[in-house]
């Protein structure tokens, strides 16, 4: 085990715990998405090194960041998997949900009464609203999902499923709208409004919030989410341990934890700035990289 600890300004520690753990002693979340699975596992059939652990809870280790990851060393008979651990219930750790962003031409009114029919014909209850009570019902619990068009007119859906069931129904509309052509991106929420506002989106799709219990009790309770559905803001996040593949294929486990510990040792951890593009963007605060 190797400690990565970050002092707050108002003197709390946060811990990262990193770790070789078994695969199977990992739970998901999350369901992945096929293409991205594909892909990845055939760059790590390539690679030499896992550059980067993969996110969990320290008490469950349910897997918070990092589902293709474990997914792809599944795939290819890997045991274990390099674990940043964490006090998920850390107040300085966020769970988020993702924005649905569509983008097709043609006429708002004709789309907004194809998707009206296609709500109807599928049962799903709706109704006209406003863009602050569909923030307010969603918050509340009251609405499932918000579907924002052009001109600003919104669609509140109503369901009293369980929120992995509202994610479910977020997924059929995702797949109605990539069926009629639309281009899908995924951003936060502000960013979607920001979108819908300047006229940049056709249709943006609200998604209910998601709670670390939720999260928690659907991984432990084996359900899935679909994917896109979470986004998790963790205050700071390792990276570059490269650690060489060939001692997670299976082995002694205190042996490959030890090997960790003392090659992680042997770098120097450079604390720098976050929010920026590495080999993709991280949101959190600061980045610890072993160099």
């Amino acid at each position: 085990m190797y400690l990565v600890c970050h002092h707050f300004k108002e003197g709390d520690v946060f811990t990262i715990r990193l770790n070789v753990a078994p695969i199977d002693d990992l739970k998901l979340h999350e369901e992945i998405i096929e293409p991205a699975l594909v892909k990845l596992t055939e760059a790590l059939k390539e690679s030499t090194f896992l550059w980067h652990p993969i996110i969990t809870d320290d008490k469950h280790m349910v897997v918070l960041d990092g589902m293709h990851r474990v997914c792809a060393l599944q795939r290819l008979n890997y045991k274990y998997i390099v674990t940043a651990q964490i006090d998920y219930f850390h107040p300085s750790v966020k769970v988020c949900n993702w924005y649905r962003v569509f983008c097709i031409e043609g006429d708002t009114t004709k789309l907004r009464d194809m998707v009206s029919r296609w709500l109807r014909g599928e049962g799903y209850e709706y109704s006209l609203t406003s863009l602050e009570d569909l923030r307010r019902g969603l918050g509340k619990g009251e609405l499932s999902i918000g579907l924002v068009f052009k001109d600003l007119t919104v669609l509140g859906i109503a369901s009293g499923k369980d929120i992995v069931e509202k994610y479910r129904i977020v997924a059929r509309i995702d797949e109605l709208f990539k069926r009629i052509g639309a281009e899908v991106s995924y951003c936060a929420e502000d960013e979607a409004l920001r979108l819908i506002r300047e006229g940049k989106a056709t249709v943006i799709e609200a998604t209910p919030p998601v709670s670390k219990q939720d999260v928690i009790q659907t991984a432990l309770a084996g359900r899935l989410f679909p994917p896109k559905t979470t986004r998790h803001i963790i205050p700071v996040r390792p990276l570059f341990i490269n650690f060489p593949l060939k001692f997670l294929r299976g082995g002694s486990l205190t042996l490959a934890n030890k090997l960790l510990s003392k090659m992680l040792s042997s770098k120097l951890l450079l604390k720098v700035r976050g929010r920026i593009s590495v080999d993709r963007l991280y949101e959190e605060d600061f980045l610890y990289i072993f160099i």
